[in-house]
């Protein structure tokens, strides 16, 4: 349930940036960034042992699943 309202409110933050931002290629700049940033902070903070164990996740559920916010335009 936390884990949810987290989500929802990251994704709500996230898009309310993107929209202030001027075309495509600046919002996937942007995003970049932020997945970079936040692979980092996973790294420092639990490991490369579970970084790598969450990237492996990630590919697969990117080949499994349709993304979850596809085109969701959250504000």
């Amino acid at each position: 349930m936390a884990y949810d309202k987290v989500a929802v409110a990251a994704v709500k933050a996230v898009s309310n940036l993107l929209q202030k931002m001027p075309d495509e290629t600046t919002r996937a700049d942007a995003l970049g960034v932020m997945m970079m940033t936040n692979y980092n902070l996973l790294r420092d903070v639990h490991g490369d042992e579970f970084v790598r164990a969450w990237l492996q996740t990630a590919l697969q559920d990117l080949e499994q699943n349709p993304p979850i916010f596809a085109n969701a335009n959250m504000h």
